[in-house]
């Protein structure tokens, strides 16, 4: 045995105690990517799709819904390759994103047409740091290729005091014309009504009481619906963005929904998810997206 494998094995028995077979065994597994690791999956087509042709999918839609989990790295960077390939493709689209609300909108534009804004700065304007979200350090990608290109970036959410109202109270809060104007007076149906609140439950059942979820699914239509309607307002002439958690880009019940209540059918939702061992093929994810990009595991709980 060479001095590397000898070293190798023994590292393996103190740290596993398991013979050297089963250590190689175990570094062969280790460093054998998953199978469906860096691939985009097309849910219509029923087929694995190049990054070329994901992005001549979205170039041809008027609203692009770029999913992500908050605060994974690699979603973040594959947001700003796409920005910059439509870009690159002729798009002019506005840039809409979750982590911005309406409270922000009036400094956000007045930066921004200073004509004097950089990355640095916009962090800053934000407040990034009071805001609750993932380091900036981990949306600056999607920033960046917004202020290279420029492209106009504007806010897409409702104010948190107001969704907690109606996690509060309920959508009866809101007066019948906006329940009217964002589609809240429309019902998801059943099945996807049943899909939301399993997803919420099983997001947040370990720190909320379960009388509260019902209040929770109606904050979450809140947040969907004002989207839909944030990008529809945003729009101007050739289409938007919109960077936001898989769940509001989720065809069956989040911000896709609402648009196509609104009579808008141009629309395209890629999510990002990552891999987990036990899960080797696309049917084992949610099939909530047009297309769905599947991301290294998570290195973090």
């Amino acid at each position: 045995m060479n001095t590397r494998l000898a070293n190798f094995s023994a590292a393996c028995q103190l740290r596993h105690g398991l013979p050297l077979l089963a250590c190689l065994l175990l570094a062969a597994c280790a460093t054998t990517p998953h199978p469906l690791q860096e691939r985009i999956w097309h849910a219509e087509q029923q087929r694995f799709i190049s990054d070329d042709e994901l992005i001549a999918a979205l170039a041809d839609s008027h609203y692009i819904l770029l999913g992500e989990i908050h605060g994974e790295r690699a979603h973040h960077e594959f947001q700003a390759t796409l920005i910059d390939a439509l870009a690159e493709h002729g798009r002019r689209p506005v840039v809409a994103m979750e982590m911005i609300d309406s409270t922000q909108a009036a400094v956000l534009h007045d930066y921004l047409d200073s004509g004097e804004a950089t990355v640095e700065g916009l962090a800053e304007v934000l407040r990034w740091e009071d805001s609750g979200w993932p380091a900036w350090s981990l949306y600056q990608p999607v920033a960046a290729a917004t202020l290279h290109h420029q492209l106009p970036l504007v806010d897409a959410n409702r104010p948190r005091h107001e969704v907690r109202e109606v996690a509060r109270k309920g959508l009866t809060s809101l007066d019948a014309d906006e329940r009217a104007e964002l589609r809240l007076d429309q019902p998801l149906p059943e099945s996807a009504a049943s899909e939301l609140d399993q997803r919420l439950r099983e997001a947040h059942a370990a720190h909320l009481p379960a009388d509260s979820l019902p209040a929770l699914l109606d904050a979450q239509r809140l947040r969907d619906a004002h989207m839909a309607l944030r990008l529809r307002q945003a729009d101007r002439g050739d289409g938007v963005i919109l960077i936001t958690g898989n769940a509001h880009a989720s065809n069956r019940h989040g911000v896709p929904w609402y648009l196509r209540q609104a009579g808008e059918t141009s629309i395209f939702s890629l999510g990002q998810l990552p891999v987990s061992a036990g899960n080797k093929t696309p049917a084992d994810y949610p099939q909530h997206f047009d297309a769905l990009r599947f991301t290294p595991p998570r290195n973090r709980p």
